[in-house]
Order: structure tokens, then sequence, then C-alpha cells
């Protein structure tokens, strides 16, 4: 094990910059569009396809992502934003959502460990913070229903709490008779070189937590009445504001009444998809999921080394740090990191391929759940596994209809 960060060379940075970055992009979309033909030809059949259940249309969509996927980090394409950016004013805003300023965290709500790793980073909490409600903001709870607070995915160094994600939007769509309302913090994103290096771990978290503290103690939302939700890595975000908030057992800042995650990216060190394991998902789904070779390489390439900033201690971070990588096979010690979990649903595809690490963090929460006597332990913890379905199928529309039986089964269990 060399370790899982590794510096980028000049060479690597020219498609940063004109007009080499014009140049790369029309040569990359011209070599897809001259593969279309063949893939048409080739994919028609349905034995022929990755997975002889996936519709023609799916097969053509994930092989546009596999193939164009990268481009995002090996041009610069949609990264750098600055989460306390001069937002759209009330007026042109789509209807039915409304921003409000999130003031930053205060010192007292971020523990020991998240403020030594902030001093590392040179992290400070943000004066504000856009956040965003979908839905309406409840004026009244009256015990029953929740409200969903759900982290964006995008690998921590890419999208937006505006316009709504896909998931935000299905847990109102399919879980309406139990999610009234969504809310979604646009947390701090990382960035790194030839980026200036900024917002490295925690000050997503930080910007999770000032979220929360939020709902709880502005809007009046019950904490048990709070659905904390994430997919990809915004499944990353939540399960470390769990676990923070678990930890910091204040009286006024209780845990969320339940938890729901979407193919969470739990693992940023390598100790799951380096096993030798035949059956380790990083080979068995290799040529099945959105995720490949290319984009492991460059997109989670960027966002490792963006989110684990410049501290000296960085490889280490990712590989043990349980805030970072709560699934990581590297971890000593994982008994009792989970325990004092609410309810938790998890969903993961078959055909990801960082199943794996998923499967390993419902193992530790189940093993760490305290259940009471009268509960059944898959009811507390569920998981859903559809075995054709890629990573964070829950956030592409055209991925029915698991993405449907998710939130539909979602919608029962809350």
């Amino acid at each position: 094990m060399t370790g899982v960060l590794s510096n980028y060379t000049w060479m690597e940075h020219l498609a940063w910059k004109q007009p080499f970055k014009s140049i790369f992009i029309a040569w990359r979309v011209i070599i897809v569009l001259a593969c279309l033909p063949i893939w048409t030809f080739i994919f028609f059949v349905p034995s022929a396809r990755p997975r002889p259940s996936w519709t023609f249309k799916r097969t053509i969509i994930i092989h546009l992502v596999r193939s164009l996927g990268d481009l995002l980090t090996k041009t610069g394409l949609g990264l750098g934003r600055d989460a306390t950016r001069d937002v759209e004013d009330q007026g042109s805003l789509k209807e039915g959502v409304e921003m409000v300023w999130v003031p930053g965290v205060t010192r007292n709500l971020i523990g020991k460990t998240l403020a030594a790793y902030a001093d590392a980073n040179g992290v400070y909490p943000a004066e504000k913070i856009p956040g965003y409600w979908y839905g309406g903001q409840p004026n009244e709870m009256n015990g029953s229903g929740y409200v969903g607070y759900h982290m964006h995915g995008g690998g921590l160094i890419t999208l937006s709490a505006y316009p709504e994600d896909a998931v935000s939007s299905g847990l109102r769509a399919h879980c309406s008779k139990t999610v009234r309302s969504t809310f979604l913090i646009d947390y701090r994103l990382s960035t790194s070189a030839p980026l200036p290096h900024r917002n490295p771990f925690p000050a997503a978290l930080l910007d999770a937590l000032a979220g929360y503290r939020y709902l709880v103690e502005e809007a009046r939302i019950p904490p048990e009445q709070i659905l904390l939700s994430g997919d990809s890595a915004g499944g990353n975000l939540a399960v470390a504001l769990m676990r923070h908030l678990i930890q910091l057992n204040s009286p006024t800042l209780r845990k969320p009444g339940a938890l729901f995650l979407a193919s969470p990216s739990v693992d940023m060190s390598d100790s799951h998809t380096s096993r030798p394991d035949p059956g380790n998902s990083a080979k068995v789904n290799r040529d099945a999921d959105i995720v490949n070779e290319a984009i492991l390489n460059s997109f989670f390439r960027y966002m490792r080394t963006s989110y684990a900033g410049p501290s000296p201690n960085r490889d280490e971070l990712l590989k043990s740090e349980p805030f970072v990588s709560p699934a990581s096979l590297y971890l000593k010690k994982t008994k009792g990191l989970f325990k004092g979990f609410p309810r938790t649903f998890i969903v993961a595809g078959g055909s990801e391929y960082f199943r794996d690490e998923v499967r390993t963090l419902r193992d530790r929460i189940k093993a760490d759940t305290e259940i009471n006597k009268n509960s059944d332990s898959e009811e507390w913890v569920t998981y859903m596994e559809p075995p054709h379905a890629i990573h964070d199928f829950v956030s592409f529309g055209f991925h029915s209809p698991e993405r449907e039986a998710v939130l539909k089964r979602l919608g029962d269990w809350l």
C-alpha cells in the first residue's frame, strides 16, 4: 500500500487551461459520437448489455456517463463553487423554493476531534451558508411526519443544493404522506490544484452541522421528526453528522429521528477496492457501473486529494478516520462507532463498483444498534440492494423501476 493519494503532474493540468481545455473536450465528444453507432449496434441485443435486464436507453446513458464523467476533474468543469457566493435572490428562485441564510456553527458545537482537524487544515466555520426549502417551510409539525434534511452528492467537489436534486424531490414525490418538505444546505465544496486548496475536511461537515442547528433551533423542527439523508458523498456527510450529534450529546441538539442513505461513499481509502477477493465488487462490477477506472483515477482521485487537505496526516485521515471513512477496513476499532444510531434505511446497487463498502457500513451499524426488545433488527436497519442497479441509482430518473420501488418502500418504512 503506497497510499491513496498521489500528486498530479503539470501535464494533467494542461486541460484546465484554454485552448487545451476546449481541444480536449471536443476531442472526447468526437470520440463518444463516433462510438454511439457502435454501441447502438452492439447493445440492440439485450444479452450483449452489461446487464441483460437493462433497457437500451439505460445502457446508452450509462456508457455516456462512463465515457465523459472524468471530464469534470480533467478540465475543471463545474468545480470551484464557493458556498458563500452570491445566490439568486428570492424573485428568481423557482416556485415553491425558499432560500435562507444559515449562520455558521459556533465553536462549542464543533467538539475536540473536529476542531483538531479544522486547525490542522486551516478550516473555520463559515459566516453564513445558503440553505433551500423545497415544498415550503412547515409552520407546525403537530407530532407527525418528517422534514427531510438532505445532503446532496457530487463527491464533495461539485453539484449544489439548488436546483433540487433528484433524491430530495423523490422523497417528496414518493414519500409525500410522511415527508412534508425538504431542506438542503449548500455546504462548501473542496478544491485542490490547479485551483487553490480550499475547504478540506471538516468544512462541509461544519456546514451540515450548521444546517441542522438551524432546523432545530430556528425553524423549530423537533429532532425526532427530522429525516437525515444523503446520497453518494452526501451519504458520507450524513453518517458523519449523525455520529457527531450523538457524540455531542446536547440536550437541545438531539439526533434526528431517522436516517436514509443512498449509495453512501463511506470508504475514501482503497481498503475495499484493492482486496484480492475475486467476488470484490470493484472487480465484478467494473463494467456494469457508471464508475470505471478512468473516473476512479480522475474524479475520485481529485475528490480525495481535495477533501483530505494539506494536513501532513492526510493519507491516514482517509484510511483511518471514522468521520471520513467509517467503513474503512483499515480501522482498527469499529465496535461502538455507530452506537445510538436511529432507525436507518440503506440502499445500494448490486452493480455498484463501491457496493462492498456499503455492505460493511450496514453490518457495522447493525452490530452497534441497540434494539428494543420488541423491535425487529431488520426493521431498525433496513437494507435494499436491487441486483442490477448502479451507483446512486436513486438520483437517476432513468433508473426505473428500481428507483421508485426503493422510495415507495422508504415511505412505508417511515
